[in-house]
């Protein structure tokens, strides 16, 4: 073997090459034995949400406000710790010749993050309204939980045919009285075919806040008269009401009416 400086020379040229291709080959080497695998590792069916509970879809006015429950477990038992949100899935079908259920609901309308929700949650129950509904159509709805990551849970599904919805009440009127408003109204003058009246929702807000999805009565109201004896002096409030009716055993809600406000006096 040459030893002289030539040979020393091309000896550590040699090493330095060495040195150099050791990294490239660990990762070629990594790169062949993970050849197997494809994306990130994903979690097991039975940790994933369960489906959405109580799944309802109420029309109000021309609208139709859908409403779930949070799952409480995973599919496999577990605590549901990580749902970052909701998706809802929609399918369109004619009411006359349609079959509601005949294809499964792909359209995606809209995302809910729970962080940042374009639905209002009250308690555990969700509330959304799907403004883009249209005489003549029914539509089947999918909504699914999903988690932080993304993936989602089993599903659950509902439909239902949209239908001419009941006027408004009439004449509503609210007075402040001696610790207390006063309200009523009338009927609305024609209800549609076949329709039973079943009573009125009443809603109520402070100016400075929204209207609750939910209405302050329990149970439909039976007469067109209310005391209210629940608000806060100085301050003013707003209401609507609006018209309930069974078609077919399907309950339909009225648009509510226009806001009416009052404020009770301090001082009597």
């Amino acid at each position: 073997m040459n030893t002289g400086p030539i040979g020393k020379m091309t000896m550590k040229i040699f090493a330095l090459r060495a040195s150099r291709l050791a990294p490239l080959a660990f990762i070629l080497l990594m790169t062949m034995t993970a050849c197997g695998k494809k994306g990130p590792v994903q979690p097991l069916l039975g940790s994933l949400p369960a489906a959405p509970q109580k799944l309802l879809i109420h029309q109000q006015g021309e609208s139709f406000l859908i409403s779930w429950n949070m799952p409480a477990n995973n599919q496999d038992g577990s605590d549901a710790e990580d749902i970052g949100g909701f998706r809802i899935y929609r399918s369109e079908y004619a009411v006359t010749e349609g079959c509601p259920t005949c294809r499964e609901p792909k359209q995606l309308v809209a995302k809910i993050d729970l962080k940042y929700p374009v639905a209002q949650q009250v308690k555990q129950r969700f509330y959304w309204r799907d403004l883009q509904v249209t005489e003549g159509s029914g539509y089947r709805y999918r909504i699914v939980s999903a988690t932080v990551g993304g993936q989602e849970g089993t599903a659950s599904m509902a439909h239902r045919d949209w239908m001419a919805p009941p006027q408004p009440p009439e004449q509503f009127q609210v007075h402040a009285g001696k610790g207390q408003a006063l309200l009523n109204w009338l009927p609305p003058a024609q209800l549609p075919d076949k329709a039973v009246l079943v009573g009125y929702n009443l809603y109520r807000r402070p100016i400075d806040r929204q209207f609750s999805i939910v209405p302050l009565n329990s149970k439909p109201l039976k007469t067109p008269k209310v005391t209210d004896r629940s608000l806060e002096k100085g301050r003013p409030y707003e209401y609507q009401v609006s018209t309930l009716v069974l078609v077919d055993k399907a309950l339909l809600e009225s648009a509510p009416t226009d806001v009416v406000q009052v404020t009770l006096q301090t001082s009597e």
